[in-house]
């Protein structure tokens, strides 16, 4: 049962500062969310999916200071959450939401939603946990105009393992590498365009080898103070549900490392070779060694090379992008509009 107390939670934290936290799937960022969760003052929620595609189609939805708007926006992020993403069976329906907001505002609704399980009352900070957000930053930071981005990037090698391994992704490495090499590009897009004051990128390697120090500079960024209880995390029921996933079973326990550089014993030679044919410029670029020979050009254009290609990713993204909201955006506001008439 809903209760003041949990809405006054919600309502005194800033919905245009959220903490997003990305990066490629299988990159760390579920371990992430569970450490930063165990501090006292962070509240990060679940994966969603829905904040860009909705968010791109504002326009579509009218005045959200008009009920009627408000509510057909609310009942089809509600269904989508429902029907797509796991873990949100329990979210109530458009009208609990609807008592909750303080403004009328997108900003508004998807914090109420990303924070509506929070049930600490110390949080100052609150975010989303959604790794494929990072093809995403730039529209966000902008959509949230003082949010902040945490992108954790990995050896795509071990990416690759890994994303096998739990049948995520693409469903062989040359997928794979292609997907972790837009990830990670456009992460580094993001940073340039955005500044390290809004957009920090932490290596998985970094995060497992040498936590406690990862986490202060991780909370240095957040300006906030680092807690003893963050390496706890795996002791959290948060932890224990995420865990019941088959490929979270892991995240039950401390860190450990012994993952880094599992690809060595698991892939062959010529697909780690294959790998790195693909990826080299990006790994490099990470400061990741390679086991082959290539012919990279000198350090000093690296990044110029992985910039263009990121941007090359950003106007077919966009292009895309233009044509489904002629497409979408329609037929959702007649299936919506559908809705009211039935209620």
């Amino acid at each position: 049962m809903e209760t003041m107390e949990s809405d006054n939670r919600v309502n005194a934290l800033d919905c245009n500062a959220p903490l997003f936290v990305v990066g490629c799937y299988r990159s760390g960022t579920s371990l992430l969310r569970l450490i930063l969760n165990a501090h006292s003052k962070i509240y990060i929620g679940g994966e969603t999916g829905y904040i860009p595609i909705f968010g791109a189609q504002l326009n579509a939805f009218g005045d959200l200071s008009i009920d009627s708007n408000l509510f057909t926006l609310l009942h089809e992020i509600n269904k989508y959450l429902k029907r797509r993403v796991h873990g949100w069976e329990k979210l109530p329906s458009a009208e609990v939401i609807i008592k909750r907001l303080k403004k009328r505002t997108f900003q508004d609704i998807v914090m109420n939603i990303n924070a509506y399980f929070n049930t600490k009352s110390t949080v100052e900070i609150w975010g989303d946990k959604t790794p494929l957000y990072v093809n995403s930053i730039i529209f966000l930071g902008k959509l949230f105009p003082i949010s902040k981005f945490i992108n954790i990037v990995r050896d795509g090698r071990d990416v690759a393992v890994s994303a096998l391994r739990a049948k995520l992704g693409g469903t062989n490495l040359a997928d794979i590498s292609l997907e972790w090499n837009e990830c990670v590009l456009n992460g580094m897009l993001a940073e340039r365009y955005f500044g390290p004051d809004r957009v920090m990128t932490v290596r998985y390697e970094d995060l497992v080898s040498d936590p406690k120090k990862t986490l202060l500079t991780i909370c240095n960024y957040l300006k906030i103070n680092y807690e003893e209880s963050m390496l706890q995390y795996y002791a959290s029921s948060d932890a224990q549900t995420a865990s019941n996933i088959k490929h979270h079973g892991n995240v039950a326990k401390p860190i450990f490392s012994d993952s880094v550089g599992g690809y060595k014993k698991t892939l062959k030679q010529d697909q780690r070779k294959a790998l790195e044919l693909y990826m080299w410029n990006t790994l490099m670029t990470y400061g990741y060694d390679l086991e082959f020979d290539f012919m990279p050009p000198p350090p000093r254009y690296r990044r110029y090379l992985a910039l263009l290609h990121s941007w090359v990713n950003l106007i077919l993204r966009s292009t895309l992008l233009k044509f489904t909201r002629r497409i979408w955006a329609p037929h959702k506001k007649i299936e919506a509009n559908n809705v009211l008439r039935e209620k």
